[in-house]
């Protein structure tokens, strides 16, 4: 099993992102001392009272700081994009990670970040299934047809990934009907770190199954997940619990549960919905965690989150580094 550091570059609008900047590459370079695999970034838009890092300069960044490190991005947010200019920006991130990059991609969910871009939300899938089907070809060097005011004109993309079939695409979903009508856009899953381990179960399912429909193999899957980790349990949640409820209850004001995952707890109810989602404790019990999450789904990445929301960069530092001493050497093959 590979793990790979999720880089969680949020923060408060005002706050100094050079510094944080500094602390990822930081972070980073002490993950990939440690044994880690590589690193996954996901996406949100920096809207009002939020900076986040984009994505693919991110990735770029880190890259350029620490080389030879993985790169998942877990997810690019489709309907935000213009195709061909994603494409283009994607296959220059393969060449410079060398072909070891995967892209996750995923329809969108955030209401206020689809306003912001002017983008019709309730179009979100239609225009993900349009737009991954055009990536895609462009990715794998094929034309698409462009229609103009007098004439229709086909387009390849000159810049080009390593390989012929383009970098690993990964769908990213939170249900089992979206898993099902668009697998035939990806080569592979990567699963949510905001849905519980049991509930990725049918959306696996439902993924796999119209795979064996369309007659097409499934590539690698990944997974993001949550840990926390230190000496014990209690202490994890004596010292973190805050910074849990504030990420969670951030998320619930977006409309996550509501609205995506049609869950009716809130984060407010910490045990029955926040904990369900992370695994706290300490080495063995993360050990015990992540092996239970590849032997439940199968997955050979794990793109692990150990910061959150308002969380000091020391805090992540040592965690990482308690990852690389007792996780990693004990981790299933």
């Amino acid at each position: 099993m590979k793990l790979n550091l999720f880089v969680s570059a949020q923060y408060p609008a005002g706050e100094d992102m050079t510094e944080r900047m500094r602390n990822h590459v930081h972070e980073v370079q002490i993950a990939h001392d440690a044994g880690f695999s590589g690193i996954a970034v996901g996406q949100h838009l920096s809207v009002n009272d939020l900076q986040w890092a984009p994505p693919l300069p991110l990735a770029s960044h880190l890259v350029g700081k620490v080389p030879g490190i993985d790169v998942n991005l877990a997810v690019l947010l489709l309907p935000y994009f213009n195709p061909f200019l994603l494409a283009e920006s994607v296959a220059f991130l393969d060449t410079i990670t060398e072909g070891t990059l995967r892209v996750g991609i995923a329809p969108g969910w955030a209401e206020r970040e689809f306003r912001a871009l002017g983008v019709d939300k309730d179009r979100r899938f239609a225009d993900f299934r349009v737009k991954a089907e055009i990536f895609r070809s462009l990715l794998r060097g094929d034309a698409i047809d462009i229609e103009g005011p007098s004439e229709t004109e086909s387009f390849r993309l000159g810049l080009l990934p390593r390989e012929p079939q383009g970098p690993l695409i990964q769908l990213g979903t939170s249900g089992p009907k979206s898993a099902r009508n668009f697998a035939g856009l990806v080569d592979t899953l990567v699963m949510s770190g905001h849905i519980p381990l049991m509930k990725q179960l049918p959306i696996r399912e439902a993924f796999l199954n119209a795979k064996r429909e369309l007659g097409e193999s499934v590539g690698p899957m990944s997974i993001n997940r949550h840990v926390m980790i230190g000496e014990s349990r209690e202490k994890i949640l004596q010292e973190a619990a805050s910074f849990l409820t504030k990420t969670y209850s951030k998320l619930d004001d977006w409309g996550l549960f509501s609205g995506v995952l049609n869950e009716e707890a809130s984060p407010q109810q910490f045990e029955e919905v926040v904990l369900e989602r992370v695994i706290i404790g300490n080495p063995d019990d993360v050990v015990t965690g992540l092996n239970r999450v590849r032997k439940k789904l199968g997955v050979d990445t794990i793109n692990v989150s150990i910061q959150w929301d308002g969380m000091p960069s020391g805090y992540v530092e040592r965690a990482i580094q308690l990852i690389g001493r007792e996780v990693l050497p004990y981790l299933d093959s």
